[in-house]
């Protein structure tokens, strides 16, 4: 397993690799217990301000649709760009 550290890309030991696994297991148990321990009216609440949210978050769809395809052709571009220089070599 590998770790992007400031110097670099370097190994991960199987301990450290462990523990990280060990702490992630005692944040899932965490979180289900608390999901557990949450009222049902409360879980309602958020559900609603989830499904109330939808208008406001699709208020931009096309804006944010046009910047995709924007994006899109970018990395398409660099894509072609990318290929046409590794098939020079």
């Amino acid at each position: 397993m590998e770790v992007a550290l400031e110097s670099g890309w370097s190994r991960l030991s199987p301990a450290a690799a462990r523990a990280f696994q060990r702490r992630w297991q005692e944040v899932n148990k965490a979180e289900r217990q608390e999901l557990q321990a949450t009222p049902l009216i409360r879980k309602l609440e958020h559900l609603d301000a989830l499904l109330t949210s939808i208008p406001v978050l699709e208020y931009d769809r096309e804006g944010r649709e046009a910047e995709k395809e924007s994006v899109r052709q970018v990395w398409a571009k660099l894509r072609q760009n990318y290929q046409s220089k590794a098939s020079d070599l």
